[in-house]
């Protein structure tokens, strides 16, 4: 009996042994904190785009990358804009989106907010330039309103180049400035310069003037232009780089080849009547006060009474009843039959003018300046299109003999109304405001020079508006304006 009971002690004292060295279940370990979690959640937005500007559908995280462990939800209080998987609509105008997602990691819950605004297709003010580094270092975009203003970034760098520019073409003709925010999304191009490791020498040579130093430096490296050299009664209009003085010479980077430039003078002169008070003026301060003396005494007539003042203007020299049509150059009856026979060419055209050519008004678009008559089918075929050596989709080129005159309007347009700006073109269509082949229409200036039909034409408009177009009085204003 007391063997049974012993036996019957050692077999609970073995239950309970084995018992008591059973493992001990605990919960997951976890490496992160919710907290880290959670600032760590990320948007995958598309190329371009970020918070502030959305314009394609975005990436929600349902996990983290720091541990798979985690489960994420979203929800957006404007599915219309943007929905709960990220789909992005785009409407009329900018949307502010609120975005929260819902965090649970580590048996715990928490919630957070990320805010984006999806840009709109059709009134949206904000806009994006984007900046192609072509194989420098990046550069943020710039978000802002239309209008607003902005400020260049930090240059971008380059081994073994200068950086030496944005442009808003590739092929560099035109330099993008850095002011108020355009009205649209744009895409700017650095240009760089290579450093090459030879040296090369700019000579001076000053046609009489004073003596001025060799330049001496590394191939696209920045250089700053000299002191202007002086010489007795004649004006320093800039420096050339050919000997016929023909072809400006730009100080911005040393050029890949020693070089000589020429020196070009204008001979001082005295100006009386009209123009007294240009004498002694040149570049800017002679463009500012001849800007000054035609819109003084300046009285506009309306559109609609252009109609019986062409055949004044631009009367035929051979036969008082017709006049020359500008394009064509043939002459027809100067009376005027509601535009089947000619009708009134905005050489500036008008719609670049950004005003209405409304018959009642007297504004940019009456200005007798610029009107010629023309063929009304010709007028129709140059549309908008700037001027240049030859006609193609964007581009007219007029008969030589009116080229001159052409350039003359234009520069006469530039010079009285302080929006329209004449610029270097060579595609597309220039933007309102903006007008061109500046480059070719001093050129054609040059070429075709004033003759009896202007200097008639401009003597007629006097008499009509109070004023006259500078650059067929003085031509070498032209020079004096133009030549840097």
């Amino acid at each position: 009996m007391i063997k049974k009971s012993l036996m019957l002690l050692f077999f609970i004292g073995s239950l309970l042994l084995l018992s008591s060295c059973d493992p001990i279940i605990s919960g997951p370990t976890y490496d992160y904190t919710i907290d880290e979690i959670a600032a760590a959640i990320t948007i995958d937005y598309a190329d371009g785009d970020q918070a502030n500007y959305v314009t394609s559908n975005l990436g929600f995280p349902t996990t983290s990358e720091l541990d798979s462990s985690a489960e994420i939800s979203w929800m957006s209080y404007n599915p219309i804009a943007i929905t709960n998987d990220g789909i992005v609509t785009r409407g009329d105008s900018d949307q502010d989106v609120t975005l929260m997602y819902t965090l649970n990691y580590a048996d715990e819950i928490t919630f957070g907010y990320v805010y984006v605004t999806v840009i709109g297709l059709n009134e949206s003010s904000m806009y994006k330039i984007t900046f192609d580094t072509q194989g420098g270092s990046a550069v943020d975009p710039i978000i802002a309103a239309e209008g607003d203003q902005i400020t260049a970034p930090e240059n971008p760098t380059r081994a073994d180049y200068e950086f030496a520019g944005w442009y808003s073409t590739t092929n560099y003709l035109r330099q993008f400035t850095f002011s108020t925010m355009p009205s649209g999304d744009i895409t700017l191009y650095a240009k760089w310069n290579y450093i090459d490791t030879n040296v090369y020498t700019i000579t001076f040579d000053s046609n009489g003037g004073s003596a001025v130093s060799q330049i001496a430096a590394n191939g696209g490296v920045s250089i700053s232009e000299p002191t202007d050299p002086t010489k007795d009664g004649y004006t320093f209009l800039g420096w050339f780089s050919d000997q016929a003085l023909t072809q400006s010479f730009t100080f911005n980077y040393m050029p890949y080849e020693s070089v000589v430039v020429y020196a070009k003078w204008i001979e001082e002169s005295t100006y009386t009547g009209y123009y007294a008070s240009v004498t002694g003026l040149f570049g800017d301060e002679l463009y500012n006060q001849l800007h000054t003396i035609i819109n003084t005494g300046f009285h506009g007539v309306t559109y609609g009474d252009a109609r019986y003042m062409l055949d004044d203007t631009d009367v035929d020299p051979t036969n008082s009843s017709n006049l020359i049509l500008v394009y064509k150059g043939t002459s027809v009856s100067g009376y005027w039959d509601g535009g089947a026979t000619w009708n009134r060419e905005h050489v500036w055209p008008q719609s670049l003018l950004g005003v209405s050519a409304d018959n009642s008004v007297v504004n940019q678009a009456s200005d007798l300046q610029n009107l010629k008559p023309a063929n009304p089918n010709e007028n129709s075929s140059r549309g908008n299109k700037w001027y240049a050596n030859t006609t193609t989709t964007y581009s007219y080129a007029p008969r030589n003999a009116v080229k001159g005159d052409v350039a003359r309007i234009l520069l006469y347009m530039d010079l009285m109304y302080s929006n329209l700006h004449l610029i270097n073109i060579s595609s597309g269509d220039p933007n309102v405001y903006q007008m061109g082949d500046l480059a070719t229409l001093l050129q054609w200036a040059a070429n075709d020079p004033v003759d009896a039909f202007e200097l008639y034409r401009n003597e007629k408009i006097y008499e009509l508006q109070g004023n006259r177009n500078p650059f067929i009085d003085h031509p070498e204003f032209i020079d004096y304006i133009y030549a840097n």
